[in-house]
């Protein structure tokens, strides 16, 4: 018969067991451990709507916050990346979160209240998070992290409130500074209006001064020395100029990657797509990892299509290509990684859900399989936020003129359908696709598409550049990325997310090509 002394240290090696990984997270060289200086594995993804004027998580006008946390942590998924914005702290407007009895507790609750439940749930699975800085505030994302309404100094404050907030609940282990720097943001140039590397030192170090266990996640800019990348992908420059924080061991580089669906870069039109990626990949962000600088974790990617055989169009199959390869790569780089997106209503990526906010993409989730470890954190009662309050802290466009009209026999037809369809702000919102075919004998130029759509638009259009201005005009520029213009028969897709007053979408109507009257066989199709 065991004696006590050997009970007792069975219940302490249990004790210890189970406490593994309870704590905070710093790296070593390339690696990411945890509190007992075990490697962490992390199978992560996106969930969205804190930084729209949701000001809460998407979907919880349909399902309850707990039946989402389930339904990812029942598929392996053990970290979140939680999108915010500024907005979110200052809004006097309650959040979006009705769902008929399905989430009562969240009631009459703030935006940081309904991001304190989130966490606790979050926690009793064995969640960890990381907060992201998606936006300034709910209408777009920033090039810079500062903008003419939001300063730097009102940026760094409400981190560390955040920082502050959350200093005891290891549930969440960093940061994400800002999301995808690009246009005029720099790395290591010295402009301090300009500079992301030098900016996310200083808020950097504002956060490690009141919470010195968190990690720090930097991601990269769009160019750097001439060479365009993605937004939030270039990191080529941290090698010679370097992220430094005044903590050791806190740094953890976070780039993007997409695929044409998001824009047609020309390496997807390469001779040897897809086996240019690779050298692609190590030269903007995987270099890191590979000598041993410091963890790398891509923080987004995503597609529409992930099944090459499944695939309806060339697009549709250079898409899925990248993402397969992309995979492989991390995988056999054993590389961190957060999926974008849970969100079905993401417009140029569609997420793991679907439409119908309860079921997964099984292809998407099979994809995502292969890079999945075991290995979920201990459990965590999250103690209650340090409560103080958050920091006190364009030209409408013309009506398009009548176009004239086309006698040119030229034709279109154009497919409409609406996607995810959700709540947000007391309004209807959806995601429509535009399917448009050459249906004329000759060469269609698409340097502009216009059409009357009574719609406000949220972000950004995929597969163009779109513009709206007064009465619902739309303005799509760069339609499908085909400067030679679109052959006969052949297909390109438009979308957008939109929100509108009426109980059904709309449809567009009066198309004009070119500033031209052109001949459109249009045609609705429902639900996507």
């Amino acid at each position: 018969m065991p004696s006590w002394r050997t009970f007792f240290c069975l219940l302490l090696v249990c004790a210890l067991t189970t406490a593994r990984g309870a704590g905070w997270c710093h790296t070593a060289g390339n690696r990411i451990v945890d509190d007992q200086g075990q490697p962490v594995h992390w199978n992560g993804i996106s969930w969205f709507g804190f930084e729209t004027s949701n000001y809460a998580p998407h979907g919880l006008w349909q399902a309850s916050l707990d039946s989402f946390l389930d339904l990812l942590a029942q598929n392996g998924f053990n970290l979140l990346r939680v999108p915010w914005c500024n907005e979110m702290l200052h809004t006097e407007r309650l959040p979006n979160v009705s769902a008929g009895h399905a989430n009562p507790g969240l009631k009459g609750k703030r935006p940081i209240e309904v991001l304190d439940a989130l966490l606790a749930g979050a926690g009793r699975r064995g969640m960890r998070v990381i907060l992201d800085r998606h936006r300034p505030d709910a209408n777009q994302q920033s090039a810079l992290w500062y903008t003419a309404k939001v300063s730097e100094q009102d940026w760094i404050a409400d981190w560390v409130f955040l920082a502050r907030r959350y200093r005891n609940n290891p549930v969440v282990i960093g940061a994400d500074l800002h999301n995808e720097p690009h246009g005029a943001a720099t790395w290591g140039d010295g402009n301090l209006k300009t500079d992301w590397r030098l900016a996310a030192e200083r808020c950097g170090n504002a956060l490690l001064a009141v919470q010195p266990n968190w990690l720090i996640f930097v991601e990269g800019v769009e160019k750097f020395r001439g060479e365009n990348y993605w937004w939030g992908g270039n990191l080529a420059g941290a090698r010679d100029f370097p992220v430094r924080l005044n903590l050791p061991n806190r740094l953890v580089y976070s780039p993007h990657d997409y695929g044409p669906g998001v824009f047609g870069q020309p390496w997807f039109k390469a001779a040897n797509f897809p086996a240019n990626l690779p050298a692609l990949w190590d030269k903007h962000w995987a270099y890191l990892h590979r000598e041993n600088l410091a963890p790398v974790w891509l923080g987004e990617f995503g597609a529409r299509n992930v099944d090459p055989a499944a695939a309806r169009d060339g697009l549709a199959r250079t898409e899925a290509l990248w993402i397969n390869a992309l995979v492989d790569f991390l995988g056999a780089h054993n590389i961190y990684w957060a999926f974008w997106c849970l969100n079905p209503n993401s417009g140029d990526t569609g997420g793991l859900l679907r439409d119908d906010w309860k079921s997964l993409h099984p292809e998407k989730l099979r994809l995502l399989q292969r890079l999945m470890q075991p290995g979920r954190a201990a459990a965590i009662t999250a103690p209650p936020p340090l409560l103080e309050p958050p920091p006190v802290s364009a030209p409408a466009t013309a009506v398009a003129p009548p176009a004239p009209a086309d006698t040119t026999g030229r034709r279109l037809a154009i497919a409409c359908e609406t996607g995810a369809v959700w709540q947000e702000g007391g309004h209807h919102c959806a995601t429509f696709h535009l399917h448009i075919t050459n249906a004329g004998a000759g060469v269609l130029p698409l340097e502009k598409l216009e059409c009357d759509l009574p719609v406000t638009l949220k972000g950004d259009a995929w597969g163009g550049r779109l513009k709206s201005g007064r009465g619902g005009h739309l303005v799509f520029t760069g339609v499908g990325y085909h400067p030679e213009g679109l052959q006969p028969g052949e297909k390109v897709e438009l979308g957008f997310n939109a929100s509108f007053d009426a109980n059904a979408a709309p449809s567009p109507r009066n198309f004009r090509l070119n500033g031209a009257v052109i001949t459109v066989d249009f045609s609705t199709t429902g639900k996507k």
